[in-house]
């Protein structure tokens, strides 16, 4: 929903920027989140799990 808003209250290279800082914020954001922790084998392995939801999420920014 807020692409959309972006891209229709936007246009040109404003559209761009902020899409940009908002991806940058997004993997700051995760990345950060899950260095916080150690990881067992079976945490990793839930930790993959949600990278892949994240990763799924991020897809739909596009």
């Amino acid at each position: 929903k807020q692409v959309e808003r972006v891209r229709r209250s936007m246009d040109g290279k404003n559209v761009d920027t902020v899409l940009t800082e908002l991806g940058v914020r997004f993997h700051r954001l995760i990345h950060e989140h899950l260095q916080q922790f150690s990881y067992s084998s079976m945490g990793g392995m839930l930790a993959i799990c949600d990278v892949a939801e994240y990763r799924r999420s991020a897809k739909e920014f596009r």
